[in-house]
């Protein structure tokens, strides 16, 4: 892909992805998007090339940001998945960050440790 250019069909993947993330039928996401459902349809199958207010109103909608629909690389990708983290952590009592921070140490560990046996086969 050339430097600059808008790759709408991982863009609609990542919109979609968002959508199931956030339990909504297309349908429901139109709604509240105040759009037809065949639009979010197109938007999703890259069909059409969404505009940018669009764009901002699904993020908004979905609770994301529109970086998370265009990164196109894994450093933005990691920082999509920190804020992920980040807004999950936001409700939380001092005593349940704490106790979800551990959980992620110990899961984190044990991913390791499961490719490195994969990788070791």
């Amino acid at each position: 892909m050339e430097i600059g250019l808008i790759d709408y069909k991982q863009l609609g993947v990542r919109v979609r992805n968002v959508r199931l993330r956030q339990g909504l039928t297309q349908e429901e996401m139109a709604n509240k998007a105040d759009l037809s459902m065949s639009h979010v349809s197109n938007i999703e199958t890259a069909n059409t090339k969404v505009s940018l207010p669009t764009l901002k109103l699904l993020a908004d909608i979905l609770g994301t940001t529109v970086d998370e629909f265009l990164a196109d690389s894994q450093v933005n990708e990691k920082t999509v998945h920190r804020n992920d983290i980040a807004s999950e952590l936001e409700d939380c009592t001092p005593a349940e960050a704490r106790y979800l921070a551990a959980m992620v140490r110990n899961e984190k560990t044990n991913l390791r440790n499961i490719f490195a046996t994969n990788q070791d086969t």
